[in-house]
C-alpha cells in the first residue's frame, strides 16, 4: 500500500462542557458534587470496533466485494468514558476530521465513505453527547450527558465503478489527557476480497532432543487461503527460547519484535515459510514461546502459534470461544458456561476470570461448582487443572431496562497467557423462557471437552417457560462440526433428554432451541461448543466420500481400512507389491488393521505402546481410528489405506435393489479418503491428509510419521504430490507373518 498523504477535511462540533473542578455548581435539586474539591480528574475514552474488541491502530480492511452498486455496508465502532467514575472526568468530542483518499493517497472529490454520528446525523452536524462512565454523580455531570456506549458508524456505499478507498477518522476530544495533544484515529481500507492467513503446523514442536542430537530447523508455513492480499504487520516472540525465527530476512528472537509498517504482503494462494530453528547447546533444556502473528486478516486478529521443545508448554481452551447470551427478560437472567480445559500434558494454574473493566452493567462471571468449587480464582487461591481436566465459570446478565444491549470481555489469567472471550446480551420487556441442558458421560457431568466416541447424555430439563407456561418442545441442531461427520442426534433431534455420539475429533456446536406449551418460542437459545480431543498420544483418524454412496448413514456403502504399521513391520519381508524397492508394512503382525485389531508391541509387559484399531466401518463415510497411547520415542509409524469392497450390502449381506433403476446395485464407484494425525492429545490435527480418488483393491500409502520429533514424510517412491498409489493390491495372507 502506498503512503497515504492526508489531506485534513475537518468538521469542528461544538460541545458545551462543565468542568468538575473547585468551582462547580451544584444542580438543580441543590445537590453538591463530590468532586467539587478534586483537582486530579481524567476522563478515559474507550474505543471498540464491530467485534467489541478494543479499536487497533492498523487499518480495518473492508470487504466489499459482494456489495452491488448503490449497497451499503456499515463499520459500527462504539465509544465510551471508562474511567474511575469518582475520579472521572467528562470526554466530550470536539471535532471528526473525516480524510478519504484513493490508492495513490490523494483526496478524493467523490467519496464513497460516511461518516455518521449516534444520534444518526453526519459526522459534520452530528451532536456526540459528553461521555461520563456509569456511576459518575449527577451533580458533577453537564446537561445533556450520558453514560451508555456511543456508536461511530463508517458506512461505505458501493458507486457503480468501484476503486480502493482509504479512509482515515481523527476524532479530537477533551477530558482524555491522553489525546490532550492529539486525535484518536481510525483507519479503514477497502478490500475486493477477503484475506485469510492459516499457519501450518498449528503448534511448532521439537519434542524430546536427545543429547548431542543438533535438530535441523522446523518450518512454519503461513499460506493466505483467501482472495486479497494478507498483510503481515507484526511478529513477536514472547516466552523462553534459545533459537530464531527466519523469516523475510529478519531474525526473529525473544524480546525483539520484527515489524512491517506497510505489512509484510502474502499474495492470495501464497506462502511465507518461517524456518524455526534451535541453539545447538541449549537444544535439550526445557523451553516454550508464543509467536503472535498480526494481520489484516478480519477474523484471525492476532494469531498465536505454540513454539516448544523438550515440554508440551501450558495449553488452555475455552469453550465457547464468544458468548452471546441473547434476549433476557427484565427479572429473569440469561446465563452461559464457558468451560476452562486443559489441553497439555502438564498442571495448568489458573490465576484469575473477571470481566475487563469496560464491561456493560449487569454482566457478571461466578464459579457455578463442580471440581473447582465455587469461589472464582485469583492470584492467592488459583486453579490448578491436570491435563485434560476443566473446570467452567458462568458469565450472567441481569438487564436494567428494555432494549439496553451489555458486551464485555471475560479475561482468563493463567500460566498459558491472557486469554478472553467476547460477551453480549439484549434486555428485553417480556418474561420468556430459556433454554438450557447439562452433558453427562456415564451419569457424570462433564464440560467442554471429551474423548472421541464417547456417549453423550444431553439433558434439557433445566430449560424454562414463561409465567404460567411450561417447556413443551425441545429443538437440537448441529451448528458446527469436523469436516466428514454424518451423525445427529438419538433417538431424534427432538426431546427434552437426547444423545449424541461425536466419532471424529473437532469442535462441535449444540444448539438446543424450546418453545412452551402456548407455542412461544423461548427468548434465549443455548449452544455449546464440544471440544473432542483424543487421549492418545498418537490418534490416526480416517474418513472417505463416495460419489455414489446416496446416504452415508444407511447400511450401504464402500469399505475402506486404516493401516498403522510399526518400523519393525519392514523386518517381516512382505513382498514389494508398490514396487518402491523396499518391503511393504502392510498385512503382518506389526501392521495393525481390522485382521490385527490389537498389537503387541514394544515392552511386552506396558500395553501404552500397542495400537488398538478402535473403530471399524465398513458401510460408508467411517470414520476409522487407530490410537497408541504412547508410542515410542524416536520410533516410525507408516500410514496406509486400503480400498478394501465397493460392493454394496445390506445388514444381511445380500445386495439390494436400486429404487432408481429397479436392478441389484453394481458398485458405489470411486472413493476420496482423507487421514487426519493427531499428536500429543492435542484439539487440532498435526497432519491433515487428502488422498487420490481409490478404486476397489486399491492401496494408497499415506506416509511416515515419527514420535515424538512430530516429523511427517510421504512414503518412499511416491510422485511430486506425495502419493503413492497401487492398484489391485494383493490380498493379504490368512495367516499374518511375524515382524521382530
Amino acid at each position: 500500500m502506498k503512503k497515504q498523504a492526508f489531506l485534513t477535511a475537518a468538521f469542528l462540533l461544538v460541545a458545551s462542557v462543565s468542568a468538575c473542578g473547585t468551582d462547580t455548581a451544584t444542580d438543580t435539586a441543590g445537590a453538591t458534587c463530590s468532586q467539587k474539591n478534586l483537582v486530579d480528574t481524567r476522563g478515559k475514552l474507550d474505543v471498540r470496533d464491530p467485534t467489541k474488541q478494543d479499536a487497533k491502530a492498523t487499518p480495518y480492511l473492508l470487504d466489499v466485494s459482494a456489495l452491488t452498486s448503490g449497497k451499503t455496508k456499515d463499520l459500527i465502532f462504539t465509544l465510551a468514558n471508562v474511567a474511575e467514575a469518582s475520579l472521572a472526568k467528562p470526554i466530550a468530542i470536539t471535532g471528526v476530521d473525516v480524510v478519504e483518499t484513493d490508492d495513490a493517497g490523494v483526496a478524493v472529490t467523490s467519496p464513497q465513505f460516511q461518516c455518521v454520528g449516534p444520534d444518526g446525523q453526519d459526522c459534520a452536524i452530528a451532536a456526540f453527547p459528553v461521555m461520563v462512565p456509569e456511576g459518575f454523580d449527577a451533580a458533577c455531570a453537564p446537561s445533556g450527558s450520558v453514560n451508555v456506549l456511543q456508536s461511530l458508524t463508517l458506512r461505505y456505499t458501493r458507486p457503480p465503478s468501484a476503486k480502493a478507498r482509504h479512509l482515515k477518522v481523527s476524532l479530537h476530544l477533551t477530558g482524555d489527557p491522553d489525546y490532550a495533544n492529539k486525535t484518536r484515529d481510525i483507519f479503514v481500507d477497502t478490500s475486493f476480497g477477503a484475506p485469510k492467513l492459516s499457519c501450518t503446523p498449528s503448534v511448532v514442536d521439537f519434542g524430546v532432543v536427545a543429547e548431542g542430537a543438533a535438530p535441523a530447523p522446523l518450518a512454519l508455513t503461513c499460506k493466505n487461503l483467501g482472495t486479497a492480499p494478507v498483510l503481515i504487520y507484526e511478529l513477536d516472540l514472547a516466552g523462553t527460547w534459545y533459537g530464531a525465527i527466519d523469516v523475510a530476512s529478519q531474525k526473529l528472537v525473544v524480546g525483539t519484535p520484527v515489524a512491517w509498517k506497510a505489512g509484510q504482503s502474502v499474495e492470495a494462494g501464497g506462502n511465507l515459510v518461517m524456518s524455526v530453528s534451535l541453539d545447538a547447546d541449549k537444544a535439550t533444556l526445557k523451553q516454550a514461546a508464543t509467536l503472535s502473528i498480526t494481520s489484516n486478516d478480519p477474523t484471525a486478529g492476532t494469531l498465536k502459534i505454540p513454539v516448544r521443545a523438550n515440554s508440551t508448554g501450558p495449553c488452555l481452551q475455552l469453550a465457547p470461544t464468544s458468548a452471546d447470551l441473547g434476549p433476557v427478560g427484565l427479572g429473569q437472567k440469561g446465563v452461559q458456561q464457558v468451560t476452562l480445559t486443559n489441553c497439555g500434558q502438564e498442571p495448568l494454574t489458573i490465576t484469575g476470570a473477571t470481566f475487563q473493566e469496560n464491561a456493560s452493567p449487569g454482566l457478571t462471571v461466578t464459579a457455578p461448582g463442580g471440581l473447582c468449587g465455587t469461589a472464582l480464582p485469583n492470584a492467592t487461591t488459583p486453579w490448578v487443572l491436570q491435563p485434560k481436566t476443566a473446570c467452567a465459570v458462568q458469565v450472567e446478565y441481569a438487564p436494567a431496562g428494555a432494549g439496553v444491549t451489555a458486551a464485555g470481555t471475560l479475561q482468563i489469567d493463567s500460566d498459558a497467557g491472557v486469554t478472553t472471550v467476547p460477551v453480549s446480551a439484549t434486555g428485553v420487556a417480556v418474561s420468556c423462557g430459556s433454554a438450557c441442558f447439562t452433558m453427562k458421560v456415564n451419569n457424570q457431568l462433564v464440560g467442554n471437552s471429551v474423548v472421541p466416541q464417547q456417549t453423550i447424555q444431553l439433558d434439557g430439563s433445566c430449560s424454562t417457560a414463561a409465567p404460567g407456561q411450561t417447556v413443551a418442545t425441545w429443538s437440537w441442531t448441529l451448528q458446527n462440526k469436523p469436516a466428514g461427520f454424518y451423525g445427529s442426534f438419538a433417538p431424534a433431534a427432538s426431546g427434552k433428554v437426547v444423545t449424541f455420539v461425536p466419532k471424529l475429533a473437532g469442535t462441535y456446536t449444540i444448539k438446543l432451541d424450546t418453545a412452551d406449551s402456548a407455542g412461544a418460542p423461548g427468548c434465549q437459545s443455548k449452544s455449546v461448543d464440544l471440544i473432542v480431543v483424543p487421549d492418545d498420544k498418537l490418534h490416526v483418524e480416517l474418513t472417505w466420500t463416495t460419489a455414489g454412496d446416496k446416504d452415508p448413514t444407511d447400511t450401504l456403502g464402500t469399505d475402506l481400512d486404516l493401516h498403522l504399521a510399526h518400523q519393525d513391520a519392514y523386518k517381516a519381508k512382505m513382498p514389494d507389491a508398490d514396487g518402491n524397492g523396499e518391503p511393504d508394512p502392510w498385512g503382518n503382525l506389526c501392521d495393525c488393521f481390522v485382521t490385527n485389531a490389537v498389537t503387541d508391541w514394544g515392552d511386552a509387559s506396558d500395553s501404552a505402546d500397542n495400537a488398538v484399531l478402535a473403530l471399524d466401518d465398513h458401510d460408508g463415510w467411517g470414520p476409522e481410528n487407530i490410537n497408541i497411547n504412547v508410542p515410542q520415542v524416536g520410533y516410525t509409524y507408516a500410514i496406509g489405506v486400503r480400498y478394501w469392497y465397493d460392493k454394496p450390502t445390506d445388514e444381511k449381506g445380500l445386495v439390494p435393489i436400486d429404487p432408481s433403476t429397479g436392478k441389484k446395485y453394481t458398485s458405489m464407484g470411486p472413493s476420496v479418503p482423507r487421514v487426519l494425525v493427531y499428536l500429543d492429545a492435542s484439539a487440532t490435527p498435526q497432519y491433515k491428509l487428502d488422498g487420490p480418488a481409490m478404486s476397489s483393491g486399491d492401496m494408497w500409502c499415506v506416509g511416515e510419521v515419527t514420535w515424538h520429533t512430530n516429523a511427517y514424510v510421504p512414503c518412499k517412491g511416491a510422485d511430486a504430490k506425495g502419493v503413492l498409489l497401487t492398484p489391485y493390491y494383493p490380498i493379504y495372507p490368512s495367516s499374518l507373518a511375524g515382524c521382530k
